[in-house]
């Protein structure tokens, strides 16, 4: 046993001659017999509640403790019971009384933070007393924002609603509809799923005249398409599930938010960490993964248009479009642009040589009023009017929110 072993190595110590390293062998023994211990009187202080003993009077009388050290060591045990992990811990000497007494108190003020008490033992041995107690109040508030989280989310829910009719002067058909973050954001994917089938698709003879009608108007006739066919589960029809991507963290998923977290729906929208964590187990999970510099992994080639996968990568990067540093047109909105063009110049549909680009800047860029350029490793952007100015140029990826361009240098005299 741990503790005997410490014990027998203690009573060997010449304090008077020990050096450095002695010492601090003996301070780790100390912790390990204290922590064992109070592992002990618990056990004692339990199976004294069993025989229908006064178990703390015997701790005063018979242990010879204080009344205020008795009643450390019932609060100690009661923390212990709720927490097992924690006592084998202390057997060992991984944790202190200081740990436990942090824990307790802590546990007592938010009591979730037994559900999550597993992760805590593991991090508890590598801190000081007085660090895991920080420690245990910003988790203890993460714990809160993830209640409030629900919470709203099922606001949310309650909230999401359709109405509908008819404009007595247009004769239009109007739907004005709310929905929840999940709810709305597995419409939007499935809307963009067709959108994007109708815009590759043969010439849709009813757009407007109006270009910047154009996205609405393809919105309009995919929800349309979705709701009244029944084709199977073939590309672009309304029968295909929808797609949600959630863009997390591993750290996050695994153990709860934290300074850096990254969790939202693509898109924009947010849905709780526990809703997040329940839709993991149930469905098909699509990674997305980002290098430490923001950039997605390259996910494949393909024939002429990029494939879903590259689109779901370009999407993780790029909130908005990406061909003109600082619009603010939505990536849902956008068309993904060949830096290299398919046809003309043979270019291939790899993700380093694909941007998201607006309607407006992919027709200048292709009719010439603005040239594109993309470090293919950076992916920093450049952009260059007619005469070769620089006009706007990126760092790289913007990530979750959208960064303003950097500004171009001043034009030579």
């Amino acid at each position: 046993m741990a503790a005997v072993m410490s014990a027998k190595a203690l009573a060997a110590l010449d304090v008077a001659l020990a050096d450095r390293a002695q010492l601090e062998q003996g301070w780790r023994q100390v912790r390990e017999l204290e922590g064992w211990l109070t592992a002990r009187r618990a056990a004692l202080f339990r199976r004294g509640q069993e025989l229908e003993l006064d178990a703390t009077r015997s701790m005063e009388h018979t242990g010879g403790m204080s009344r205020r050290q008795a009643k450390d060591a019932v609060a100690r045990t009661e923390v212990l019971d709720a927490a097992p992990v924690f006592e084998a811990a202390l057997v060992v000497g991984d944790v202190t009384d200081a740990h436990v007494d942090a824990l307790g108190k802590a546990v007592k003020a938010t009591p979730e933070l037994l559900d999550v008490i597993d992760r805590l033992v593991e991090v508890a041995p590598r801190l000081s007393p007085a660090a895991f107690a920080d420690h245990l109040q910003r988790v203890a508030v993460v714990i809160t924002a993830e209640d409030a989280d629900d919470a709203t989310f099922e606001r949310q829910r309650r909230a999401t609603k359709l109405r509908r009719w008819i404009d007595k002067a247009t004769g239009m058909y109007v739907l004005h509809a709310e929905f929840d973050p999940e709810t709305g954001a597995k419409l939007w994917s499935a809307i963009d799923r067709e959108v994007e089938a109708l815009f590759h698709g043969p010439p849709v003879a009813t757009l407007p005249g109006d270009r910047s009608d154009h996205n609405a108007h393809l919105a309009a006739l995919a929800l349309a398409k979705l709701v009244t066919t029944n084709d199977g589960a073939a590309p672009g029809t309304g029968t295909r599930r929808a797609e949600l991507q959630v863009l997390i963290d591993e750290q996050t998923l695994r153990s709860g938010k934290h300074a850096d977290t990254v969790m939202e729906l693509a898109g924009g929208g947010t849905v709780p960490l526990s809703r997040i964590r329940q839709l993991a187990c149930e469905a098909d999970i699509i990674p997305i993964v980002l290098g430490g510099d923001g950039v997605a992994l390259d996910v494949g080639r393909s024939r002429r248009l990029a494939t879903a996968d590259q689109r779901r990568a370009l999407q993780a990067m790029y909130p908005t479009c990406a061909m003109m540093p600082g619009c603010s047109v939505p990536f849902a909105q956008s068309q993904i642009h060949h830096l290299d063009e398919w046809g003309a110049r043979q270019g291939e549909t790899d993700l380093d040589s694909l941007l998201p680009g607006c309607p407006g800047h992919h027709r200048d860029e292709h009719t010439g009023k603005i040239r594109v350029e993309m470090d293919p490793v950076t992916r920093a952007v450049t952009v260059y009017d007619r005469a070769g100015n620089v006009i706007a140029r990126s760092d790289g990826p913007p990530g979750r929110t959208a960064r303003p361009p950097v500004d171009p240098p001043e034009p030579p005299p």
